[in-house]
């Protein structure tokens, strides 16, 4: 009896899925559910896949192509997949949980939204965003489905970045951070003189924005003591002992115009080692350098002399040849520089090679290259 039953059941669902095959019915297969192949996908392509936009522009409207039009409304959505940088910025239309849903209406063929960077007066620094469509129903990406959009904050543009220095046998860098009010606030260099080294320096203020602090590794710090807002004197602190000094006097234009260095003995006194003598021309670009070291009788003797002759009316954007950190001693490019001492008394001209902006980018002289980099 049980075994006739299940049979019976058997042929009654069997004939149920005939009877829907001839009414052109499967049961196992929803038509609502498939995705029409996708050759019949509309393709949705970026116009561009790299794109900068500076802070202070307004906003920038970003286009996709969309191959055909639809039938229909339907949504397009794109995924931002990575921001990276501390730049603020908002989409229209807005952005929610890292996607934007762009309403695509029956025959259109091109979508826009909007990238909206917040200006501010703060050096925040750059910022790139990466969005990528996402495959819809609908809508599929095309060979250009992401964009790079970098947000290049304008305090920050233009800024100086790094300069690299070579020669036969050695090989200097620095790259230059900034803090939020445009300041130094650390520098990465490298050295091979052949011998590999590399480190940073870290820079602090005062309340007032004068240099405070340097730390050039760990337990080692250059503090800079001021009188009258001025910067009189400099000690070189390592693991809390005080290693050397530096005394700094001034001439009548603001001009750092001496510096004494004093170094520990082995008796715990400090001696004089060094005494610079610096001169200006008149628009405060560095003239000349003149070190002293004191001889036995107590006199002066003059060691070395490093001349700047002339300087060409463009923008030096780097620190160098700086004898306190952050004031700079030349705003100029120098045309040439000449060394004597030793006995020998070298000449050395520069040539200068400029971007479009004007900006210097690479600096030649006897067998010695300079090339220069910017934010």
């Amino acid at each position: 009896m049980y075994k006739t039953l299940k049979l019976s059941m058997a042929v009654i669902v069997m004939a149920g899925l005939l009877a829907c095959e001839e009414d052109g019915i499967n049961p196992n297969n929803d038509s609502s559910s498939t995705p029409p192949p996708s050759s019949s996908l509309i393709k949705a392509n970026f116009e561009n896949s790299i794109v900068n936009l500076k802070e202070n522009d307004g906003s920038l409207t970003v286009r996709i192509q969309l191959s055909a039009e639809a039938e229909e409304d339907y949504t397009l959505v794109l995924n931002l997949d990575d921001a990276i940088g501390q730049g603020s910025f908002s989409t229209e239309p807005a952005l929610k949980q890292s996607q934007i849903d762009l309403e695509i209406l029956a025959g259109q063929t091109v979508a826009e939204f909007k990238v909206v960077p917040q200006d501010n007066d703060l050096l925040s620094g750059h910022s790139t965003l990466k969005f990528r469509i996402i495959d819809g129903v609908s809508a599929v990406g095309g060979d250009s489905d992401n964009i790079e959009i970098n947000i290049l904050d304008d305090e920050l543009f233009g800024k100086a970045q790094s300069f690299e220095s070579s020669a036969s046998g050695w090989k200097t860098k620095r790259t230059f951070v900034y803090d939020q009010q445009g300041r130094v606030s650390k520098v990465n260099w490298t050295s091979e003189t052949p011998g590999a080294s590399a480190g940073t320096d870290t820079y602090y203020y005062d309340a007032n924005g004068m240099i405070e602090r340097i730390n050039y590794y760990p337990n080692q710090d250059e503090y800079f003591i001021k009188q009258n807002g001025r910067i009189i004197r400099s000690e070189k602190i390592e693991y809390g002992v005080k290693k050397s000094y530096s005394e700094y006097d001034y001439d009548f234009m603001g001009n750092v115009a001496g510096r004494a260095d004093y170094y520990l003995q082995s008796n715990g006194s400090y001696e004089l080692s060094l005494i610079f003598v610096y001169l200006y021309f008149q628009d405060g670009n560095l003239y000349k350098q003149l070190a002293y070291y004191p001889a036995q009788n107590g006199d002066l003797k003059l060691t070395s002399t490093r001349t700047y002759d002339h300087y060409l009316d463009k923008v030096n954007p780097f620190p160098v040849n700086e004898v306190i950190p952050t004031i700079k001693t030349q705003t100029k490019l120098p045309a040439s520089y000449r060394v004597e001492e030793n006995g020998v008394d070298l000449l050395y001209q520069f040539d200068y090679e400029f971007n479009t902006n004007g900006e210097v980018t690479k600096r030649t002289t006897k067998g010695e290259s300079t090339l220069y980099f910017y934010y």
